[in-house]
């Protein structure tokens, strides 16, 4: 039996604020299966966006862009390309006009340099001998090889997805049957995602496609190419929870619900250990043996053990186990709180999670949801939960905080409740801080002009990249697909303050003809100066402690009571003569309408 030491950290693994990223992403159960169509028939070789390319064209760069997007965003997806339209046939139910260019398949260094080869050939690759084009075919036999092709795909599916290119708003228009026999077709496919790029201007939703999906925001309409590769990327976005579970509105009472992350950090990718001679991956076995006799010993062999007060503590990894479960997971409701009270800024100590109702896991799961949501923002009150992410993590205490959008106002996001984590009480410290002298009102002003024409007002956290990962990427797109940029685009760090920039904005005048606030700033810092040289004070500095901030974040336990007695006597409040802390702290609680469960 081996027996190998560890300290008391091995056995809470999940302390850091990171919880779903733990190991680098996200533990999702499933891959999304992508199947591209692209329609082939004569009018999408027609001119399109002022005859610069064609259709089909615009169509083989949106699937470069998009399984360029993949092997880094999702590798472990699936992709596959069919034609329909063809003269050529090539699918593994034998149907007539149906080519499948690209198999179900993770994104591979070969598929994306096939598109390279067809966009940059004038003739597509020799696509009109090789392929070809016609004007039959039928969109029944296009979906039954749909249905071939996702359950042929040997790997456990979390969503299926559909993305068609085609000109034609009204496939088989002359024939009923055949659009009736494709509507059936297609609902064998079970719950899939249906979207449809269109390069007609004029396309109509109603004439055959609203008979396979009620979601008219499916429909694409191309415009320019470059919008509609960045739209068919954004696409490709997942919506798939980082976990499934149920939140316990009572005792028995429970709502299927999952949990989702908004802002994913963005990481490099993961190094891989190969040959230098034949750069094949290695794969490294460890093998542990007995010190004593070198015999190998099996993983149910090993034991784990620690040293508590001179005693050795001796663990199976059953024990092991059991000690990381303490509690199913799941959220579970400890009470309500005013949401006026409540400060997110403050409290936060990781990454938020958005909870949305499961109908899947839970009957009737959206309706108690909603209700339970739609009171809370009409009492204006935050639910304080305690919550286990996953099974093995350990119980957090967190604030469900509702987002109902305004009818006036669109908000991105749904509605649903924003899981705040915040501390235990032992976990929230006092921090022993010496306060500087005060701002002027007069630096105060001149320091919020300053801030004002400093932000700019068209910022959005998702446009800024990260230069040093997008030039790696750059790096290894060069290197896999053999492609040599002459002039390659210039990155930027945007993160890094443009001192030229702000200094030249500070020092324009204003129109009426005054001082530039680059001006006022320093005058009224020079006058500061001066009057901080000419004041003598031998006092020593004081802490100044804000009363009413204490009271609000429940820290009033660690104020004296000479502060107390201070607080109270400024604001009028009769004070008993034999008055114990407690009691202070209760007036002082009324006094400022702060009454929080942590004092």
């Amino acid at each position: 039996m081996a027996v190998a030491t560890s300290s008391w950290q091995d056995f809470h693994p999940d302390d850091s604020d990171d919880e779903f990223e733990k190991s680098g992403e996200a533990s999702f159960s499933g891959k999304t299966a992508l199947l591209i169509l692209i329609d082939t028939t004569p009018h999408m070789f027609a001119g399109w966006e002022d005859n610069k390319e064609t259709p089909f064209l615009a169509a083989i760069k949106c699937c470069e862009s998009i399984l360029r997007s993949k092997i880094i965003s999702n590798p472990g997806d699936l992709v596959s390309i069919v034609l329909n339209g063809t003269e050529q046939a090539k699918n593994s139910g034998n149907f007539p006009s149906i080519y499948e260019l690209q198999a179900f398949s993770t994104v591979k260094v070969d598929m994306i340099k096939q598109l390279i080869e067809m966009r940059d050939s004038e003739d597509y690759n020799d696509f009109p001998n090789k392929i070809g084009s016609n004007d039959t075919y039928s969109l029944t036999d296009l979906f039954w090889q749909a249905k071939m092709n996702f359950d042929t795909a040997k790997t456990q599916l979390f969503s299926k997805k559909i993305m068609y290119f085609t000109s034609e708003d009204n496939p088989h228009g002359s024939r009923p049957n055949l659009q009736t026999d494709a509507t059936s077709k297609f609902k064998d496919l079970g719950t899939v995602e249906l979207n449809i790029v269109s390069f007609k201007e004029d396309f109509q939703f109603d004439k055959f496609y609203s008979k396979l999906t009620d979601d008219q925001s499916s429909v694409i309409l191309a415009k320019d190419l470059e919008s509609l590769q960045k739209i068919v990327r954004m696409k490709q976005r997942l919506k798939r929870p980082i976990s499934r579970s149920t939140l316990e509105v009572l005792p028995g009472v429970n709502v299927g619900i999952g949990f989702y992350s908004f802002v994913r950090k963005a990481l490099p990718p993961r190094a891989l250990n190969i040959n230098k001679r034949t750069n094949e991956v290695v794969e490294r076995t460890v093998s542990v043996v007995r010190t004593d006799t070198g015999i190998p010993v099996l993983k149910s062999e090993e034991r784990k053990m620690t040293n508590v007060q001179g005693e050795t503590a001796v663990f199976t990894p059953q024990e092991m186990k059991e000690i990381k479960h303490t509690q199913e997971p799941g959220v579970r409701i400890l009470g309500y709180y005013s949401a006026r009270d409540f400060d997110n800024i403050i409290w936060y100590r990781s990454p938020v999670y958005f909870l949305y109702p499961d109908d899947d896991r839970i009957m009737g799961s959206k309706d108690l949801f909603s209700t339970l949501l739609k009171r809370c923002h009409l009492l204006e009150k935050v639910v304080v939960v305690r919550y286990v992410l996953t099974r093995g993590k350990s119980p957090k205490l967190g604030v469900l905080i509702p987002s109902v959008p305004d009818e006036t106002t669109p908000s991105v996001f749904p509605q649903g409740f924003h899981l705040f984590p915040i501390p235990f009480s032992d976990e929230a410290r006092k921090l022993d801080v010496e306060l500087g002298a005060e701002a002027t009102p007069e630096l105060v002003e001149i320091m919020e002009k300053i801030v004002k024409k400093l932000t700019n007002k068209n910022f959005d956290i998702l446009e800024v990249k990260n230069p040093a990962l997008q030039q790696l990427w750059r790096k290894l797109e060069e290197d896999a697909l053999d492609e040599k940029v002459e002039d390659p685009e210039e990155l930027f760090d945007y993160t890094e303050p443009n001192e030229v920039l702000m200094r030249s904005r500070l020092s324009a005048k204003p129109k009426d003809g005054g001082e530039s606030l680059i001006d006022q700033l320093e005058q009224t810092a020079a006058k500061l100066s001066r009057s901080f040289g000419k004041a003598k004070s031998s006092a020593p500095i004081q802490k100044r402690i804000d009363i009413e901030m204490e009271a609000r974040h429940g820290r009033l336990m660690g104020c004296s009571c000479a502060l107390l007695r201070g607080f109270l006597e400024e604001r009028g409040v009769e004070i008993p003569k034999i008055c114990g802390k407690r009691n202070l702290i209760d007036m002082v609680g009324k006094a400022t309408g702060y009454r929080s469960f942590f004092n």
